[in-house]
Order: C-alpha cells, then sequence, then structure tokens
C-alpha cells in the first residue's frame, strides 16, 4: 500500500492502541474497586486474623467475584494477571512501569498484526492493490475504496460487539463492488 492510504491506516490503528490502554486503565481501576469491594471483611476486628468456616466461604466468595470480573469483561489470562498485579499494595512502581511498557508492547504488536490482517482481506478480494482512497470516518473508522487488479472493494469499518456479549472491537467489512 501506497504511503499516503498506509497514514490513514496507521491514524486507524493508532487510535485503537490509545482505546486499548485507555480500556485497560480502566479495568485495572475497576478491579481494584471490586478487589476493595469484595475483601473489605478483612477489614472487621472479627475477622482479622481468624480462618474459620465464615471467613473461608467469604474468601471463596470473593474470589470468585474476581475471577467472574475477567470473564465478564473478556480479559485474557495475561491481561488479567497484568490488572491483578497492578491492583496489588506491594506493586512497586518500577514495577508498574514495566507491567505499563509490556501492555504497551503487547498492544502494539497485535496492532501490527491488524494492519498486515486488514491488508490480506483487502487483497484477497481485490488482488494486488492498484488505487486506494481510505479516509478517516468522522468517527473515526477507515472507510472507502480500494482498486485492485481483480476488483474494487468498499471498506467499511463497524464497531461490534460490547455489553456483555463480547468485548467490544472494531470489524472491517470488505466488499466487492459489482
Amino acid at each position: 500500500m501506497g504511503e499516503i492510504k498506509m497514514q490513514t491506516i496507521k491514524e486507524f490503528i493508532s487510535k485503537w492502541e490509545e482505546a486499548e490502554i485507555e480500556w485497560m486503565k480502566s479495568m485495572v481501576s475497576k478491579l481494584k474497586d471490586l478487589k476493595t469491594s469484595a475483601y473489605a471483611f478483612t477489614e472487621k476486628e472479627e475477622y482479622k486474623g481468624r480462618c474459620n468456616n465464615e471467613t473461608n466461604a467469604l474468601y471463596k466468595s470473593a474470589n470468585k467475584a474476581v475471577n467472574d470480573f475477567k470473564i465478564e469483561n473478556q480479559m485474557t489470562e495475561k491481561e488479567f494477571d497484568d490488572a491483578n498485579y497492578l491492583t496489588c499494595a506491594g506493586c512497586s512502581e518500577k514495577s508498574r512501569e514495566e507491567i505499563w511498557t509490556k501492555i504497551r508492547k503487547r498492544v502494539n504488536k497485535e496492532a501490527k498484526a491488524r494492519v498486515l490482517n486488514l491488508q490480506s482481506q483487502i487483497e484477497k478480494k481485490a488482488g494486488k492493490i492498484i488505487t486506494c482512497n481510505l479516509f478517516l470516518n468522522i468517527k473515526g473508522e477507515v472507510d472507502g475504496t480500494v482498486q485492485g487488479e481483480k476488483a474494487t472493494v468498499n471498506v467499511n469499518t463497524i464497531l461490534a460487539g460490547g455489553y456483555n456479549i463480547q468485548r467490544l472491537h472494531f470489524r472491517v467489512l470488505i466488499k466487492v463492488v459489482k
């Protein structure tokens, strides 16, 4: 793909990366609040330092709430482990910086894979790209047309998933123009 069209895709992917990092920050904050609430019983005098059936049941319930958080938010094991560690009181500032660096690298690697996937999807339907007119629409999504050796295709990006179904993500629709 030429420089102009790649710039559009780079801009789109860059915005996706920023949104993904913000999502992770929100997950860390929500998980911290959940853990504070779920384990609040440990601060009560009657439970401090005691281990019995009642405290075991409370711990089991709190642990289940934390594990359910991962499932409800469609988090991978790595994402959840990072978020969980970032909520620990013993996590040093240096460790926090290292984890956020690791998260950014992981998101950037996924972004690069998404660019290659998008190009592959377009070339699968259009063939080798001859001309490309891609732009960011008002929502910041990639739209436009691409003319290839085999066909001309329309590219349309939509948000898919969301609340209680699957994690919100973008989906690129590529249709051959007839």
